[in-house]
């Protein structure tokens, strides 16, 4: 029952956590585009710059997926077998 506790507050935590740091990012982003459209001086530059921000590692993290995907898979079964140790 302790273990199962544990595992409940970490993802209790891990959960407000990443809520909590979508929402910050959300926001920043909406704030640094409608400056940077008074910066540009137009209505939607911004938007689209920010947009790009997200856009070119989306590009990079779609074309490289299957390499991602495998470095981080050996990178997971690493970090068990030395939990089990």
């Amino acid at each position: 029952r302790e273990d199962v506790a544990r595992v409940l507050a970490q993802a209790l935590m891990i959960t407000a956590i990443l809520l909590l740091s979508i929402l910050f990012l959300l926001f920043f982003s909406v704030g640094l585009a409608h400056f940077l459209n008074g910066f540009f001086e137009q209505p939607y530059a911004g938007y689209w710059i920010v947009a790009g921000i997200y856009g070119v590692p989306c590009i990079v993290f779609i074309i490289f997926r299957k390499n991602l995907s495998h470095k981080f898979e050996q990178y997971m079964t690493k970090l068990m077998k030395r939990k089990e140790k």
